[in-house]
């Protein structure tokens, strides 16, 4: 069995080998990785703490990389380091199995971890379903009629006037007070093409479609 010295004095010697450019050493990082989990551990327990974290924790785990020659290395290359020495078997596969050229784009801890952790999270669909909501049943369908302002706003005096909580009751008011007679219904008829546009359409000019009679299935 490997000694805690031993893997410090491994991971102090990887460090150096990373200083010199080799930064794309899978195996040194790792190593790295190895040497600061005892570090984390040794600070946490001078630290009394149960997690990695506070102003206690940093200070000592800070003097222990100071200590052991590896004082220059960042807390995000540590964190990264230390996730590769806890998976070094299948962050390994994963790398191993990436094309030559791909694999050399992953030269840090941070992008190595990274890019592991992102082979195995489910891809994002190319194109979503796009699920067309159905038309609401009081919406015509074809180009909408233009409703004048002062409809609008009889009808809202009328709600507010005879405000309930049934809606059928509430839609009589609104549509009673904003069409009153056959004059409003006429307002709200297109202009005919070629007849001026200040000219309103008049009675005679409204078709009345005949009663069409309901369907046998819906008697």
């Amino acid at each position: 069995m490997v000694s805690d010295n031993d893997i410090i004095a491994q991971g102090r010697e990887a460090m150096a080998r990373i200083r010199q450019g080799e930064q794309m050493s899978f195996q040194d990082w790792c190593a790295v990785g190895r040497a600061c989990r005892i570090g984390r551990r040794e600070a946490m327990a001078l630290a009394k703490v149960n997690s990695p974290k506070g102003a206690a924790y940093s200070l000592r785990m800070n003097g222990w990389l100071a200590d052991q020659g590896l004082g220059d290395i960042s807390r995000m290359d540590q964190f990264y380091a230390m996730q590769m020495a806890d998976n070094p078997e299948e962050i390994g596969a994963w790398r191993n199995a990436l094309p030559e050229a791909k694999r050399r784009r992953f030269t840090s801890p941070h992008g190595i971890v990274n890019g592991w952790q992102r082979s195995f999270q489910r891809p994002s669909p190319k194109a979503r379903n796009i699920v067309q909501k159905p038309r609401p049943a009081w919406k015509a369908k074809g180009a909408p009629i233009g409703i004048p302002g002062d409809m609008i706003q009889r009808a809202a005096l009328a709600l507010r006037e005879g405000w309930c909580n049934d809606v059928v009751v509430l839609a009589r008011l609104a549509i009673q007070a904003a069409i009153r007679s056959e004059a409003d219904v006429i307002e709200l008829l297109p202009v005919k093409r070629g007849q001026p546009i200040h000219q309103k359409p008049t009675a005679s000019d409204v078709v009345h479609q005949p009663m069409r009679p309901a369907p046998l299935s819906a008697v």
